[in-house]
């Protein structure tokens, strides 16, 4: 089928869906000229989905194959779609790939505050704002109120097992499968596609000009017990008795939230607590506050620096009738739990230098004056000097104001930080990338894209349509004007032309 043809398809299913976004009782010049307008404002990216499913096919048809294990359509899939390399394997990486990025996309945006209740997640207000932006959802689909959870290991588990439960759980996304086909699906495929680009055809910047470190950073804010009358409680204590025990591999990074929020802290942390309250000068109390065990309730402590423990510390007494995983709440202060449950101090992925996404504006500021030979020598050869501290095969980033010595925190006025560098990349050899490099230059071309989006989008574009046999044919002269614009080399190969 020739591209014009094909493209032609394209732009009458815009202008059809378009309808929907379109005011009633409009006359058919402005509804032409809304659908014009959207067109050339998506169109790029409708381009770069139509190409993504030229190479990896559809994903619907992908879903399929894996599930059915027909080897015919297998057979024939791997002939029509050369990126699978003949490799029935690399079809099931693809999917799985796909299928988990879904996930995370969609726990990204259950997250948005726009879509909680009283600090609860509410699936009414999620499918509201699907249904306002045209999305069909059907009115069987299930209403659920939740917290959050800020740190799941696995968004796919957490959102099948707390979420949307009949919604989720089957082959085709059940109420939710018209949002998943028409904007999550066409934004994954559209990444990667992009970041394929970057990875084949931007090999250069991995060898020349792209330096990356793999973070894993810790941002505690110093006052976090402030209440309303500017009192605080200082957090030192605790954050030292962390550093200590992480170093000492006695615990994991991402427990810090549970250690500083006092929210469902291990066994195994509150055993070790219990064993360094004095040296660490850690208060604490029990769930009674004489110590005592209440009847059918396991005794749970309350260090008083956890932002938790300020909060029930604050009350003159603590109910026994209200229990919630083994810690009592004063039935007032659920609101203020609830918030509590949604802090999350830890970040953690590839910070790329110019990258100010990811981390947030203080930890990247502190990272972008990182970038050095020497220090990524001292950091491979795990050697501590001037702003690189390295214990126990453990490597950090540390400043002048250091908690102390033996310390791998540092603060300024406003924050404890704590830095691990967990990998680093610099100068890959394109000829030479073991399959782990190939791995890392993937999630970095990520992070590059999300930085940088618009501009790998327009040099992927003008590639794939270079690429193309025949040339894109437009007939509307508001297309024409838009690619002239945005693309005149292709006008002048010839590669786009107006009819």
């Amino acid at each position: 089928m020739k591209i014009k043809t094909i493209f032609k398809k394209i732009i009458l299913l815009f202008a059809s869906s378009i309808i929907l976004f379109s005011c009633k009782g409009k006359n058919d010049q402005i509804l032409d000229y809304l659908d014009m307008k959207y067109i050339i404002k998506n169109i790029e990216n409708d381009l770069i989905f139509y190409f993504a499913k030229k190479k990896f096919g559809k994903f619907q048809e992908i879903k399929e194959i894996i599930e059915n294990n027909d080897k015919e359509k297998i057979k024939t899939f791997l002939k029509n779609y050369s990126f699978y390399k003949n490799s029935i394997d690399n079809i099931k990486k693809f999917y799985e790939k796909i299928d988990k990025k879904i996930y995370e996309k969609i726990y990204e945006e259950i997250k948005n505050e726009n879509f909680q209740d009283n600090y609860l997640f509410s699936e009414k207000r999620f499918i509201q704002k699907l249904k306002n932006s045209g999305f069909d959802i059907p009115k069987t689909t299930y209403i659920k109120k939740i917290v959050p959870d800020i740190k799941p290991e696995n968004s796919k588990d957490f959102i099948n097992d707390l979420f949307f439960k009949e919604n989720f759980t089957d082959k085709n996304y059940y109420g939710y499968s018209d949002y998943i086909n028409k904007k999550i699906i066409p934004e994954i495929y559209c990444n990667y596609l992009i970041i394929d680009y970057i990875k084949e055809k931007e090999k250069n910047i991995f060898s020349t000009t792209i330096q990356a470190y793999k973070i894993n950073s810790i941002l505690i804010p110093k006052n976090p017990h402030k209440d309303e009358n500017n009192n605080d409680e200082n957090i030192n204590n605790l954050i030292n008795f962390f550093a200590e025990e992480y170093l000492n591999n006695n615990i994991k990074l991402n427990e810090i939230n549970n250690l500083i929020t006092g929210l469902e802290i291990s066994d195994q942390i509150s055993t070790l607590l219990k064993e360094k309250a004095f040296d660490s000068k850690l208060d604490h109390f029990a769930t009674n506050k004489d110590g005592s065990v209440s009847s059918g309730i396991k005794e749970v402590t309350v260090f008083i620096e956890t932002l938790i423990g300020k909060l029930l510390e604050n009350d003159d007494y603590l109910k026994e009738d209200s229990y919630k995983k083994g810690i009592s709440f004063l039935k007032n202060k659920v609101l203020e739990e609830r918030k509590i449950r949604l802090k999350n101090f830890v970040k953690s992925g590839w910070y790329v230098k110019g990258d100010d996404l990811s981390f947030g504006k203080e930890i990247s500021e502190i990272l972008k004056n990182e970038f050095s030979n020497k220090n990524f020598e001292l950091i491979k050869n795990k050697k501590s000097e001037e702003n690189i501290k390295c214990v126990n095969k453990k490597c950090f980033f540390k400043k002048d104001n250091i908690v102390n010595d033996k310390n791998i925190i540092f603060y300024d006025d406003n924050n404890f930080y704590i830095i691990e560098i967990e990998d680093m990349i610099s100068n890959i050899n394109e000829q030479k990338t073991a399959e782990k490099d190939i791995l890392k230059i993937e999630e970095i071309s990520e992070v590059i894209l999300k930085s940088n989006y618009d501009k790998y989008k327009k040099k992927t574009l003008e590639y794939l349509i270079k690429d193309q046999k025949n040339s894109l044919n437009f007939k509307k002269k508001e297309i024409c004007a838009f690619f002239k614009s945005q693309y005149p080399d292709l006008f002048f190969g010839k590669k786009i032309k107006c009819l």
